[in-house]
């Protein structure tokens, strides 16, 4: 874990090639792993046994507990530029300290044992043509390189668990931030979402007010409708009061007219001789 975070900065130091700080700052739980790896061969597969550097380099990088889903683009190229991703483990080392990819580097122009006779020639260029000056501070060099490892031996599991505990705690804020935001932005879609459904709700208020509207505007001309109908009414109402005054005042003038006409026709001796003959007939009437 402490390599890897190095890592994550673009640089790794040459204490983390070491093989035995990288060896130490390897967790327990990892060093405790099945040290197996399946190869498939023509579609069988089969369990070789790996050694404990390849076992330490074939682990595969730490991930967060959260789940991130990573949307690519259909045009990038993840052949030949794929993500990048964090190492947990510095690279191989042979001789503690040299880098296996110096090795390799050698290895495609002189073969295996080009990088130490390169190493030795070194060496003895640097001492023939006293570039490297053999003084009395020399016999120091075989007591600090012990020390050096004793260092590594005895220190490096102190090392590696402080910063093992440092950086869990860091990954874990990292963890805790990255979730806190994934649940702050899942709230955002939520309130979008939200937003969205009462914006579709208020078209259907604007809806149901353009209805309202549209029936009071019915209410109006119904309203009006039977404003003109009564006012109608009434004046066809008046006409025919009009005319049926005028029917009555002309048939009592009528009636009156032909009382007085008929009145004006009898003497009173006929009007005598009238009453003698009713007064004679009720008088059968009463008999009988």
């Amino acid at each position: 874990m402490a390599t890897g975070f190095v890592k994550m900065a673009g640089f790794t130091p040459i204490w983390m090639r070491l093989s035995g700080v990288r060896a130490f700052t390897t967790s327990a739980p990892l060093r405790a792993s099945s040290a197996t790896a399946v190869a498939v061969n023509d579609g069988a597969k089969k369990e070789i046994q790996l050694s404990e550097e390849e076992r330490l380099t074939a682990l595969k990088p730490l991930m967060p507990t959260g789940e991130v889903t990573i949307h690519e683009f259909p045009e990038r190229d993840l052949v030949n530029f794929p993500r990048p991703e964090m190492a947990v483990y510095g690279g191989r080392t042979r001789l503690g300290f040299i880098p296996e990819e110096w090795f390799d580097f050698f290895h495609k122009k002189t073969g295996v044992t080009g990088p130490y006779v390169f190493g030795v020639g070194l060496i003895t260029t640097l001492l023939s043509k006293e570039l490297w000056v053999v003084e009395h501070e020399f016999p120091l060099i075989p007591p600090m390189i012990f020390l050096v490892w004793l260092a590594m031996t005895k220190g490096g599991p102190v090392l590696a668990k402080v910063a093992d505990k440092e950086l869990d705690e860091y990954e874990e804020e990292l963890i805790a931030i990255q979730e806190d935001s994934i649940v702050a932005l899942q709230e955002d879609i939520k309130q979008e979402e939200k937003s969205q459904w009462m914006a579709k709700g208020q078209g259907l208020l604007f809806e149901a007010k353009r209805e309202a509207v549209r029936l009071q505007l019915e209410a109006e001309y119904r309203r009006r409708q039977m404003e003109v109908y009564r006012d109608v009414k009434k004046r066809l109402d008046y006409q025919i009061e009009i005319q049926n005054a005028r029917r009555s005042v002309e048939q009592r003038h009528m009636i009156n007219w032909i009382v007085g006409n008929v009145l004006k026709s009898i003497d009173e001796k006929q009007e005598k001789r009238n009453i003698d003959q009713c007064i004679e007939n009720l008088k059968k009437l009463s008999s009988a």
